[in-house]
């Protein structure tokens, strides 16, 4: 998509990453994945690369109850690991 080329090629793939991620999650939790995140929330946490809870808590759509919720699994995504 067009709005990709605001990220570097790591920046795409930790995008293509936070996909799988959402999509599994939605999965787990049987429900749809824009209830988890939306592609531009997703495409923010890739573009911003937060370190911490903070961090995360710059991008679009998440707040702190989803930053508490599912910022172990998103930050350590970032990092490059699996999540837990």
């Amino acid at each position: 998509a067009p709005a990709d080329d605001a990220l570097d090629e790591a920046g795409r793939a930790l995008f293509d990453a936070l996909r799988r991620w959402r999509l599994e999650l939605a999965r787990r939790e049987g429900v749809p994945p824009y209830v988890v995140a939306s592609d531009r929330t997703l495409r923010d946490v890739a573009r911003l690369r937060p370190r911490d809870l903070a961090e995360l808590e710059q991008a679009h759509g998440i707040g702190p109850a989803k930053a508490q919720r599912y910022g172990g699994e998103l930050l350590a995504l970032v990092q490059g690991g699996a999540p837990a």
